[in-house]
């Protein structure tokens, strides 16, 4: 492995990039799964797939990002062997969750786009495909973390450099050339070309046909078309997103273990960055392209500001302000011990007026 000591700004720069997408990525996968959660419309097999996309990402961001920012910092693994071999597995897990994910998303919208008249995938079948995609995924990815050992460096030099690493058992070189290379295909270029191949029959039909299924009793308005049209655009550019920044990682993983080119720590570290940055790309899709969930997000947001700023500045109530003036009007002796608290119950009622509106008048005797 070719390191070297890079300098403290380039380290700063990474620093602010990875917790950057960090950030972005927990609170928008956050709003992603409290709003299809909020609204029963969005509880369909189509929701249950975004929501696992989420999950998938959260995964990421939590269990592998932080472990890979801080050891490229201190150019040291310093977790021990248990997060060594958790933050392999859950990097390689997240991964062909999402990539299985996509997959059933482009099928289940496939059917649902050219065959409306058959029945839709409910939540459970939709939540029994999850269960087996996590279960494929986590039985994909046990072999890239069983064979992760933390190895020392530089002894010569005695500087302790500690570094997780792949040890596959002999002959290592075949098994993992061969390990990588059967993975890659199964669960990157095959759900990437099923993919591809459901997205361009569905632009097809909505894009060039009037009547994607020549069946006059479904309604084709403009506004049902246009609905269409943005599903496949957003599905289109969440798998484009997806792929395009985790291809250079795999492609440069593939050839490490081909023994084709040799590792290098800045520019492993520059790779894993831009596939990790594929976490918080979602949200933004979203926002950008559906109407809906964009306008549930200002509404989240202002319904927030507004608590916040309440909080801040809370008018006192009605009650309060005629127990207040009854206070100053009456020696304590003459105002019973439970009179605000009665009086409380009565004027809660009135709460919701104005309190600038109200005047409140007490005769003397």
């Amino acid at each position: 492995m070719a390191s070297f000591q890079l300098p403290g700004s380039i380290k700063s720069l990474f620093m602010f990039a990875y917790f950057f997408i960090t950030c972005v990525s927990f609170i928008g996968n956050l709003m992603v799964c409290i709003m299809i959660l909020k609204h029963k419309r969005a509880h369909s097999a189509s929701g249950i797939f975004t929501i696992n996309l989420a999950l998938a990402n959260f995964l990421i961001t939590l269990l592998n990002t932080p472990f890979a920012l801080v050891s490229f910092i201190n150019n040291t693994w310093m977790y021990g062997h248990m997060i060594c071999y958790l933050s392999r597995f859950v990097q390689f897990c997240s991964v062909y969750v999402s990539m299985l994910t996509l997959g059933a998303l482009s099928l289940d919208r496939y059917r649902v786009t050219l065959q409306p008249q058959k029945p839709r995938m409910n939540t459970v079948k939709g939540s029994i495909c999850v269960i087996i995609i996590w279960i494929q995924a986590s039985c994909f990815s046990l072999p890239h973390s069983m064979y992760q050992k933390i190895s020392q460096l530089d002894v010569v030099n005695k500087t302790n450099r500690m570094i997780c690493l792949p040890s596959v058992p002999g002959p290592s070189d075949v098994i993992r050339k061969y390990l990588d290379l059967t993975l890659f295909i199964l669960l990157y270029i095959l759900p990437f070309l099923v993919t591809v191949v459901t997205c361009s029959i569905m632009a097809k039909k909505i894009l060039l046909l009037r009547n994607p299924i020549q069946d006059e009793r479904i309604d084709f308005s403009f506004n049902h078309q246009q609905k269409k049209k943005v599903i496949l655009k957003m599905l289109i550019m969440v798998v484009l997103v997806f792929y395009i920044c985790w291809s250079p990682l795999y492609f440069y993983e593939v050839l490490l273990s081909s023994s084709a080119i040799y590792n290098h720590e800045a520019v492993y570290f520059a790779l894993h960055w831009f596939a990790m940055s594929s976490t918080c790309y979602n949200p933004i899709i979203y926002y950008l392209l559906n109407k809906a969930f964009r306008d549930e997000v200002k509404i989240a947001l202002r319904s927030w500001w507004q608590k916040v700023f309440n909080r801040n500045h809370t008018r006192p109530t009605v009650s309060a302000i005629f127990c207040q003036n009854l206070r100053e009007s009456y020696p304590p002796q003459e105002v019973g011990f439970g009179m605000c608290e009665d009086i409380d119950e009565i004027a809660s009622q009135y709460d919701q007026i104005d309190p600038s509106n109200v005047r409140i008048i007490i005769g003397m005797p």
